[in-house]
């Protein structure tokens, strides 16, 4: 069985995809930072 999707962390969808157009950048600031929370 071989692993599907991107690493762990991989941030490509949000620097490339549709989130990168439709968040602002203190928006975006906030999801970075959501990211890095485990739990």
């Amino acid at each position: 069985m071989t692993k599907r999707g991107g690493q762990k962390n991989n941030q490509n969808a949000r620097k490339h995809g549709f989130y990168s157009r439709a968040l602002t950048e203190a928006e975006q600031v906030e999801l970075d930072e959501a990211s890095c929370v485990e739990g």
